[in-house]
């Protein structure tokens, strides 16, 4: 997994540049402690998101599990409490 920092505003931040997280389980729950430890921040200060191509808005993980994929997947970080953060949309999981 490439784990990607954001800013305030939902920005990829300019200095910053991926980095690797070998993660092999499928708990998104473990996922964000193993991201929460690589940064050294608690794990409810963090929001993990991805994006639906390279443009695509911010999805918010919200799932429990993971899918089980090859190709590196890209994890967009986001500290909770932000503007980035409260404009986020959750998908409806209880949709029918």
């Amino acid at each position: 997994m490439l784990v990607v920092l954001m800013d305030e505003e939902g920005v990829i931040l300019p200095d910053h540049h991926p980095v690797l997280l070998e993660f092999e389980g499928r708990s998104v729950l473990d996922l964000r402690d193993a991201v929460a430890t690589l940064l050294g921040v608690l794990s409810q200060d963090i929001i993990m998101c991805v994006r639906g191509g390279l443009r695509g808005r911010l999805i918010p993980l919200t799932v429990t599990l993971l899918p089980t994929i090859l190709e590196p997947m890209h994890l967009f970080i986001l500290q909770t409490g932000t503007p980035a953060a409260l404009a986020l949309r959750y998908p409806d999981v209880g949709a029918e």
